[in-house]
Formats: structure tokens, sequence, C-alpha cells
């Protein structure tokens, strides 16, 4: 694992460097942060038991599981010139799941598996007029804007009773407004489409039993493993430090 989080040290090291030599260019910097619900898309569980000697001798899959409503933390960064931007964000939240349907009669030792999942992303920008506003031709949009971004990073994702760490990519999209309350603090509203890999355990841990958690098969994916989806809403405030 040490391996892959020094790859991804690289990436943030240049990100940063890259935003800090662009701030005296861009038109407007902010920082922000905003809270709120996130809706996990239907999940399939996989319950595996391991014997002492590390041979899997039951295996349960399930045909229906609930997944809890949890609010998800977000700190970001971001950049605007003109219409474009650029955007860092560090995302946080919890996904709880319980196992309520089997495919077989077979009923697993325990039923239910908690995930913290942390992401880094990095956001391309555009942003535009209000809905049902004119068009702001001189591109400064003091008076509000709505925007769409797309992100990729990096997900780190740890489940108890199962795959105890590991890092994998992950996309987003996103589409927002924002609203200035004074000259430098602003207020936003948005919603996220976030797809995270699975995770999935590839060790076979002696007598225990774990479990795989993946994403119930969706249009709307990048392939069989990456297809764990969550709907985000989120409210928050922005300081403009440099306009």
């Amino acid at each position: 694992m040490k391996f892959k989080k020094d790859n991804i040290k690289p990436l943030i090291i240049v990100v940063f460097l890259s935003i800090s030599s662009v701030q005296f260019s861009y038109s407007q910097f902010s920082i922000g942060g905003s809270i709120g619900p996130q809706i996990p898309g239907r999940q399939d569980l996989k319950f595996k038991q391991y014997n002492s000697q590390g041979v899997l001798n039951q295996y349960i899959k399930t045909t229906y599981v609930q997944s809890n409503v949890s609010n998800v933390s977000n700190l970001h960064l971001t950049y605007w010139k003109n219409e474009f931007g650029l955007r860092l964000e560090y995302l946080r939240w919890e996904h709880n799941s319980i196992a309520k349907e089997f495919l077989t009669g077979e009923i697993p030792l325990f039923n239910s598996t908690e995930q913290s999942r942390k992401a880094i992303y990095i956001n391309l920008m555009k942003r535009f007029s209000l809905p049902f506003t004119s068009p702001d031709t001189n591109l400064q949009f003091n008076n509000g804007y709505s925007y769409i971004g797309v992100g990729y990073g990096a997900v780190l994702t740890e489940i108890n009773r199962g795959l105890q760490r590991n890092i994998r990519s992950g996309i987003q999209v996103s589409y927002g407004v924002n609203f200035p309350i004074s000259k430098r603090l602003r207020t936003f509203a948005e919603f996220k489409y976030i797809l995270t890999r699975d995770a999935d355990n590839i060790s076979a841990p002696v007598g225990k039993t774990v479990v795989d958690t993946s994403g119930h098969w969706t249009l709307f994916r990048l392939g069989p493993h990456i297809d764990t989806k969550y709907h985000v809403i989120q409210i928050g405030f922005q300081w403009d430090l440099f306009k």
C-alpha cells in the first residue's frame, strides 16, 4: 500500500505547485467548505468465509442490501479565470450497508459492513449565467452563476470486516449554483454524481469471514469494478481571497 501512496504524493505536489503558480494570473481565488447528504447507489455484498488453511468454504451473495444515507463533508480551493476554473477538493463520508436478502438459504456470521471513504479530486470547471437570466457578457459573474465540473482523483477506502485499506481512482461530475452574500462571501448549492471503485479482497485471510462490496449494475459506470456510486447534495460557503 505504501507504494500506491507514494505514487499519489507527486500528483498532489504538482497540483499544489500549479495552483500556486497561477494565483497571480487568475481573476478569482477562493476557499470553501460544504456539507450535505449522500444517497448511495444500490450495493451488492459478497460474504466470504475462509477456513484455517485459507481455503474458501462459504461464499454468500446478496439480492437486496439496505444502504444508509450519511453526510459528506467537503473542503476545496477554486480558481476562476473568466468562465473557466480549476478546483482541488477533499471529501470525506461514511457508507453503512446491511444485507437483507440472500441468493441462497445460507446465512453469514454477520450481515452488515461499514465503509469509510476519503477522496481528493482535481476538477475542471466551467461557469455560466444563472438559469433564466441574461448572459453575463463581461464574464465577471458578480451577481451569481451556475457551473459544471468534471473531476478525477484518488479515493481511500477502509472497511471493517474486510478490506483494511486501499487507494483507487474515482471520478465525479457536478452541477451547482453560486450566489454572493457580501463582497467576498458567497454561498452555493451543488449536486455531485460520484463513481468509485469496488472494495474487493484480493488476499485470502486465514480463518476469517470478510465482505466484498460492489455497486449494482448501472448504465452510468466505467466498468464492472468501477460502479460504486453516490448521489450527493451539498450546501456551503466560499470566501474570495483575490478578486
